[in-house]
């Protein structure tokens, strides 16, 4: 029996985002997935302000934008592509370029899914504490008041492992889940909708002020929505009804009719049967197992915040184990795994279910991606605060020498890092003087202290 601290069962963005940040923190972990290869079907097509603001954090974020379409993250509702002028945009709840020039040093991006796991996971393989399992099935687990015996299955038969805890990030069907006891509220159809993944040259037809992330197409017969995946890719979707016929042949002929353009070569890489559905589990956390991503919640296409979600809510659960695996904080603090995490799942999902789900302000939702996390300020060229933030404690000062760091060599528990800040930046996330501002690893505030009196206490308090 081979031993591992954490067990995490699939190798989606939940999952990856959890190992990264258990192995950047030092903790051993082993990733298990049934694939052994990575499914290339166009999935999860936006990576969030708060997504990219981790990807930035973890050095990966150049890769991404190399991969990203140049498109402004709202839509636009027209007719057809080749009649662009007649319509107008629409938010989709996500952040503008020049929006997010203002509040965060990442923006949205169109990015998807299966672009962006083999960043995520070439970057895994770079730590020494993650070790990556493909070709392995999740079959069982035993808990005991000191861990979990997990049991999986390959090709060469069955093997157990003996982790501290385990993270199910392995679905909507998921069989950790399952094996945990833990039951699920989920919707019945929402939609009756059907797609393809398609090959078509459709982006000559956009003028280059006209790209966005999503085209809604309300032309009377061929209305739907044209999602742009990268290169000559789209997904294109619509609902069941009259003249929809849900083959290769009809749906490439509602491709056209929603391009506007009758002659457009169209290859149907795949028929997609869109089951619009939601689901929320019934609890995050049964003993020393954990559930993450699509495992805990469930969301439709409506607003694309599934990979996002998933991702943030794997290092949420991964931050605050290593915490405790490492000594740092006492068991109390995986409770706030779920109690913090579950109203984020609920307001998406919401949304999501909601026939017009898709458009929203950003303003009214990128407070719920980002969290409660400090305030963006550039401290220098190319670097936020927010990208100073660590996988232990953050602490932030004025430029006024003080007892802080000396204060923070001292402290117990997770470890401190501190960063002066010059004026202008720490005016914007609340300090002045010889005050101080301790963040956990999301950015999240943990301490604000006026000066720096009695700062070994304080910290120590926090």
């Amino acid at each position: 029996m081979s031993t591992t601290s954490v067990v995490i069962v699939g190798a989606g963005p939940a999952g990856l985002a959890a190992a990264i940040t258990l192995a950047r923190l030092e903790v051993p972990c082993l990733v298990v997935d049934r694939l052994r290869e990575r499914s290339t079907a166009a999935r999860g097509t936006a990576v969030s302000t708060g997504a990219m603001e981790r990807l930035r954090r973890w050095g990966v974020h150049g890769q991404a934008e190399a991969l990203a379409l140049d498109v402004e993250m709202s839509g636009w509702r027209a007719p057809a592509l080749t009649r662009l002028a007649e319509g107008a945009a629409f938010p989709v709840g996500m952040l503008t370029r020049e929006q997010a020039r203002i509040v965060s040093p990442a923006r949205p991006t169109c990015l998807s899914q299966e672009q962006l796991e083999p960043i995520l996971e070439a970057h895994l393989r770079t730590l020494p504490a993650a070790h990556v399992l493909p070709g392995s099935e999740f079959v069982g687990l035993r808990q005991d008041p000191d861990g979990v015996t997990v049991t999986l299955a390959d090709a060469g038969g069955e093997r157990t492992v003996r982790a501290a805890y385990v993270i199910g990030a392995d679905g909507v069907r998921s069989a950790v889940r399952s094996a945990a006891g833990i039951g699920v509220d989920a919707s019945g159809p929402l939609s009756d909708s059907v797609g393809a993944q398609v090959r078509a040259p459709l982006w000559p037809l956009v003028p280059p002020a006209r790209r966005h992330g999503i085209y809604a197409i309300t032309d009377a017969a061929a209305g739907g929505a044209l999602i742009p995946v990268g290169g000559d890719r789209w997904v294109y979707a619509t609902e069941r009804r009259p003249g929809v016929e849900a083959t290769a042949d009809g749906l490439a002929r509602l491709v056209r009719g929603a391009a506007g353009a009758p002659g457009l070569p169209v290859v149907v890489d795949r028929v997609i049967e869109l089951r619009y559905a939601t689901a929320l589990a019934d609890t995050f956390r049964a003993g020393r197992v954990f559930v993450a991503g699509d495992a805990a919640h469930r969301v439709t296409p409506r607003g694309a915040t599934g990979l996002s979600l998933a991702m943030l809510g794997g290092e949420a659960v991964a931050w605050r184990l290593a915490w405790v695996l490492r000594g740092w904080a006492p068991h109390g603090l995986l409770d706030d795994y779920e109690r913090e995490r579950r109203p984020v799942a609920a307001h998406n999902i919401a949304r999501s279910a909601e026939p017009n789900g898709s458009e929203r302000a950003a303003e009214d939702e990128w407070r719920v991606d980002v969290g409660g996390r400090i305030a963006h300020a550039w401290t220098g060229p190319g670097t936020s605060t927010v990208d100073l933030v660590g996988g232990g404690r953050t602490l932030f000062t004025g430029p006024e020498p003080s007892a802080w760091a000396a204060a923070a060599r001292r402290a117990v528990g997770a470890p401190v890092r501190v960063h002066a800040l010059p004026v202008a930046a720490a005016r914007a996330v609340g300090l002045s003087g010889r005050g101080a501002l301790m963040t956990r690893p999301d950015g999240v505030p943990i301490g604000l202290w006026p000066s720096d009196e009695r700062a070994e206490a304080a910290l120590l308090a926090a």
